[in-house]
C-alpha cells in the first residue's frame, strides 16, 4: 500500500468508540484556508496546496470499509491520502492532518506496509 508519492493517514479513537456531528464538524472544516468541500463527505486541497483529500466515514470496521461508509449526519472516521511527492509537501499534508486530529483529540495514524504508526495521540490515551 505504500507509495513513494503519497501518504495515507487516519484519524480515529483507539477503538471504534462515539461519533462526531457531521455537521459541527464541517463547520471546522469549512474554516481551513487549504482545503475545500468536494462533497458531503469529501474535502480536497485548494490550488497551491500540496493533494490532500478526506473522506468523512462512519465505519463499524477499522480494517474493512470503504468511501461509500458514510452517514448522512455524523462520523467517526477519517481517511486522508496527500502528496509526499516532496519533503515540504509532507510536512504540510502531516501538519494539517495533525491540526484536524488534534481538534477532535483522536489518534492520526499513517498507514505503512509495516504497519500503522501512530503520528500523534492525545495525551489521555
Amino acid at each position: 500500500m505504500e507509495s513513494p508519492f503519497y501518504s495515507y493517514f487516519e484519524i480515529r479513537s483507539p477503538e471504534i468508540a462515539g461519533s462526531f456531528d457531521l455537521n459541527w464538524l464541517t463547520i471546522f472544516l469549512d474554516g481551513i484556508s487549504e482545503i475545500e468541500k468536494e462533497g458531503t463527505h469529501q474535502y480536497r486541497n485548494k490550488k497551491g496546496f500540496p493533494f490532500f483529500s478526506l473522506h468523512l466515514l462512519f465505519v463499524t470496521s477499522y480494517s474493512n470499509w470503504s468511501s461509500l461508509d458514510t452517514h448522512e449526519t455524523k462520523t467517526n472516521f477519517i481517511t486522508i491520502v496527500s502528496s509526499k511527492k516532496t519533503n515540504n509537501d509532507l510536512q504540510k499534508c502531516t501538519w494539517l492532518s495533525m491540526k484536524i486530529a488534534q481538534f477532535l483529540n483522536r489518534e492520526l495514524i499513517e498507514e505503512t506496509d509495516d504497519g500503522d504508526i501512530i503520528i500523534w495521540q492525545p495525551q489521555n490515551n
